[in-house]
């Protein structure tokens, strides 16, 4: 900023504090320059701890992400303890699982042994996947819960009708 005349700089000069008013033009330039750039300094620290904060809560909103991967760690052994207290179970904790261990399916290759322990592993992911966007959608954890639930629930009843074991039902 360039001070031409005298009573621009006179009045520049009576708004800063202790400061005589036969005070060069080039001074007062240079003490609003430090003092603009001390403020710019500020607001960009405050920007910089607005972004961290941001990045935070965007971490913060992956819990249940971080969650499935922690559970899918133990899903053999939820796997080995239901398969042995509760059979019935097995296809609504794990319907992927379930679903794609029919050999009906007729998987070519390889694939169709590992991809059932594949998706035993991610099986939790998954579901924090889902509840992750759920719950983006302003939905309470109860609700993200009854959703995940219902899709297991309809996991598992894909499960009853793909396996055939409705028809003795029906051939009553």
């Amino acid at each position: 900023m360039l001070f031409t005349s005298t009573t621009a700089s006179a009045e520049i000069v009576s708004e800063l504090p202790n400061l005589p008013p036969d005070v060069s033009p080039h001074l007062v330039a240079e003490l609003e320059r430090r003092e603009l750039a001390r403020q710019l300094a500020a607001l960009h620290k405050r920007i910089r701890t607005e972004r961290r904060w941001e990045r935070i809560a965007k971490l913060a909103t992956c819990w249940p992400v971080a969650l499935g991967l922690i559970l899918a760690a133990f899903a053999p052994a939820m796997q080995a303890y239901l398969a042995t207290g509760f059979p019935g179970l097995l296809a609504t904790v794990f319907p992927l699982n379930a679903l794609f261990s029919f050999t009906d399916l007729r998987i070519p290759g390889g694939l169709g042994q590992s991809l059932p322990l594949i998706l035993l592993y991610a099986q939790f992911p998954l579901d924090g996947l889902f509840a992750r966007m759920f719950l983006s959608q302003r939905v309470t954890l109860t609700g993200v819960c009854a959703q995940v639930s219902f899709y297991h629930f309809l996991g598992s009843v894909y499960i009853f009708l793909v396996s055939g074991a409705y028809y003795p039902l029906l051939t009553r």
